[in-house]
């Protein structure tokens, strides 16, 4: 049974005949007398006994001291409702110390207390009355037969009150117990029996005959029972046919054949329930039911009524709160506790966050609905291979994780479960995963679900950046390395907001003339604390993060800005260079951006140039070349920048229609130290000039250098022997003194 099958009745409830069966022994109330004089104890019982109160006999219970009375009550089980007690015992104030030892030290809160004595002069204070509880105070001459019968009426009347309540507030705490914890397996059976519960409370009748069954209307299966107190609490989920109370086993029955409630001496309330369900509770009780006991549970089978609805709307909450729609397996919240619960079960747990390569390029290429199917597909061969102490869940969209024992999750057998292909729609398709894998029991490891999974996760980006289709396992300093990442990231974002990133302006000259004929804008990080941040540090981070698309704009407007500035002091014909990302040179808006840019800062195209990696040209080439036709169109220059250290082929410059190269300063090397390096630019000038490229040179720092790419045919240069670097009023102040 799930509480998920369950919704809300609307039956009428229906009074029919009385049931014969009978026979619960009498009630009775329990009277203890606390006094040294056995004559006391003696006249009260004589007086007493045969008298009735509220329908029930009295029992009395004798304690000759204050010593023997606190013994009584702390060992015996019986539940007292009245201690008529002396006193003046073995002291003067032995009665009044008990009292208190009742009612602080043992708890005993319901019990009334009325106070005897034969010594008026020892009447308690008014305070000791009300902070002590105490019900009521005689004097041994006023307790006639009468008298007696009067004060424990009150005070049974009292202690009947007092323990309603209390059965009110159990029964309560049952009903909201089970409201709160509908997410566990037996939410249905706790509710069942606390709204029961509450029905006993409502008539004032014993919690011992208690029974619940469900059944299934369409079946000729024997019905289930779900919930019990008392005796019959060991029955639980067992066939209604094993309760050995014939009464109760047929009123049920009853009520269940008949579907209607049945109201006599065995109580069976019914409930229709969805899907085909129904559930039927009976409670015994030793008297007729009254109107208002009728009207009561009228009104209280309404409200339960509220509460069976709830409950399967609850299961369907948490349905959603806990279970992948698409594939029925765990979500990431309901993951993260699974991390923890299995880190409680078991020793040297294992988890591992299986993604599945290039997922995105299936739902681009072909369409979503295929990537569900895939989906599934993955789905379905993890959950065929993994045992049943591991748990499986999808943490992401095409992101899948385990965790269990390490002898039951093995990330080496995972990743040979897709060596052989899927049949996805009837189509043969190979699938590779990269993994990201953390051991639990890792000296140092994060103990929280949503950590470890951050820490798996951590793997797996270090994974599919150096090892894609691989297993990268969770180091300590992966962590560290991430947290350092994402604070050097926090920091570039508030530096850029608050205007502490710069650019330095770096000459570029003819080699031959050694005239200046530009400048590449360089970006810098200077932090709060006045710090240099290497551009290798933050640069690759803006990238990988996104943030390099506002930066990048924001460096072009400024350098493009200080072009206008230099061409205002005279420099006519002064180029400027600016690096861009193919992050963001794949922007849609990137051309419109350029064009802005030229068109606010009232700069001539030309004299602006790009400079890209040639990263670029392992994209698709006809989307690249059609950017860069309509960057060149507006007039601006496009080169080629650190041309040999990754993608050069000679396909690349057919392809990519640029107008410069430029030579890593890997390349630029002394001549005379290391030739080979030499060879290299020399065979990248040649090539250039094949394709008619201009070629310029980044890194000269020696006059040898220089003069050896002079030699090569190399057209332009820049690097330290020239000048390094400088922000803008320095820049300015150099060309000034360095005119010619």
């Amino acid at each position: 049974m799930t509480d998920d099958e369950l919704v809300s009745f609307d039956d009428e409830i229906t009074f029919l005949a009385e049931e014969a069966c009978s026979g619960q022994q009498d009630d009775i109330w329990n009277v203890l007398i606390v006094d040294d004089d056995h004559d006391v104890h003696l006249t009260t019982q004589m007086a007493l006994a045969d008298l009735s109160i509220e329908g029930r006999k009295l029992a009395f219970h004798s304690c000759f001291s204050g010593a023997d009375a606190y013994d009584f009550l702390s060992k015996n089980p019986l539940e007292i409702a009245v201690i008529l007690l002396d006193v003046v015992m073995e002291s003067h104030d032995a009665g009044l110390k008990l009292v208190s030892l009742i009612r602080e030290d043992l708890k005993l809160s319901f019990p009334r207390i009325i106070l005897r004595t034969g010594q008026p002069g020892y009447a308690p204070e008014v305070d000791t009355i009300r902070r002590l509880d105490i019900n009521d105070y005689k004097t041994k001459s006023e307790l006639t037969r009468g008298g007696l019968y009067t004060a424990l009426s009150v005070a049974i009347r009292s202690y009947a009150q007092l323990r309603q309540i209390e059965i009110n507030r159990l029964g309560l705490e049952k009903i909201v117990k089970a409201i709160n914890d509908l997410s566990r397996i037996r939410g249905l059976s706790s509710y069942a029996e606390g709204a029961v519960l509450q029905i006993c409370s409502i008539l004032s009748i014993p919690e011992e005959g208690l029974v619940c069954v469900q059944s299934v209307t369409s079946s000729a299966s024997e019905p289930l029972i779900i919930a019990a107190a008392g005796n019959f609490a060991r029955l639980i989920n067992q066939p209604l046919d094993a309760l050995p109370n014939p009464c109760m086993k047929s009123a049920l029955r009853q009520a269940l054949s008949q579907r209607s409630h049945i109201i006599g001496r065995h109580t069976a309330l019914y409930f229709g329930l969805e899907n085909d369900r129904e559930m039927a509770a009976c409670i015994e009780s030793n008297r007729v039911l009254t109107a208002v006991d009728e009207h009561l549970l009228n009104a209280f089978c309404a409200s339960v009524s509220v509460g069976i609805d709830n409950l399967g709307l609850n299961a369907r909450i948490e349905s959603l709160a806990y279970v992948d729609p698409l594939l029925g397996i765990a979500n990431r919240y309901r993951f993260e506790r699974a991390i923890t619960e299995q880190q409680a079960m078991f020793t040297n747990c294992v988890l591992i966050l299986v993604d599945i390569d290039d997922f995105s390029s299936v739902n681009s290429t072909l369409d979503q609905h295929f990537g569900d199917d895939v989906l599934k597909a993955v789905c379905a061969r993890l959950s065929h291979f993994i045992s049943s102490d591991v748990i499986l869940g999808r943490v992401a969209g095409d992101c899948f994780a385990l965790v269990g024992p390490a002898e039951s999750v093995k990330y080496d057998d995972i990743i040979q479960l897709f060596q052989d292909p899927f049949i996805v729609n009837n189509e043969s398709l190979r699938i590779s995963v990269t993994c990201g894998v953390v051991s639990l029991e890792q000296e140092g490891m994060a103990t929280q679900g949503t950590e470890l999974l951050k820490d798996a996760n951590i793997a797996l980006k270090q994974a599919k950046l150096f090892s894609r289709g691989k297993v990268q396992y969770f180091k300590a300093s992966l962590r560290q390395a991430a947290k350092d990442r994402i604070e050097l990231l926090t920091g570039l974002r508030e530096a850029f907001s608050s205007d502490r990133l710069f650019l330095c302006y770096q000459p570029q000259i003819d080699l031959r003339s050694r005239r200046i004929i530009g400048a590449e804008a360089l970006l810098r990080w200077r932090n709060q604390q006045g710090q240099f941040i290497p551009p290798d540090r933050f640069i690759p981070l803006a990238e990988q993060s996104g943030t390099i698309i506002p930066i990048g704009a924001w460096v072009l407007r400024t350098a493009c800005a200080q072009l206008r500035q230099l061409i205002d002091l005279g420099y006519a014909d002064f180029r400027m260079a600016v690096n861009v990302s193919y992050a963001q040179f794949r922007e849609p808006d990137f051309v419109d951006m350029l064009k802005s840019v030229i068109l606010d800062a009232r700069v001539p195209a030309e004299q602006l140039e790009i400079e890209l990696t040639e990263s670029i040209a392992i994209e698709d080439p006809l989307a690249i070349n059609k950017t860069l036709s309509a960057i060149r169109a507006l007039g601006i220059k496009v080169a080629m920048d650190d041309f040999g250290t990754g993608y050069s082929s000679l396909s690349v410059l057919n392809r990519l229609r640029i107008d410069r190269l430029k030579i890593d300063r890997a390349f630029v090397a002394d001549a005379s130290l290391s030739a080979t390096e030499a060879n290299l630019a020399r065979v990248i000038v040649h090539l250039a000039k094949d394709f008619q490229l201009n070629v310029i040179a980044e890194g000269i720092e020696t006059e040898s250098q220089l003069n050896e790419l002079v030699k090569m045919g190399c057209d332009e240069g820049q690097g330290y022997f020239i000048a390094k670097p400088m922000d803008a009023k320095t820049f300015v102040d150099w060309l000034v003194m360095n005119a010619t």
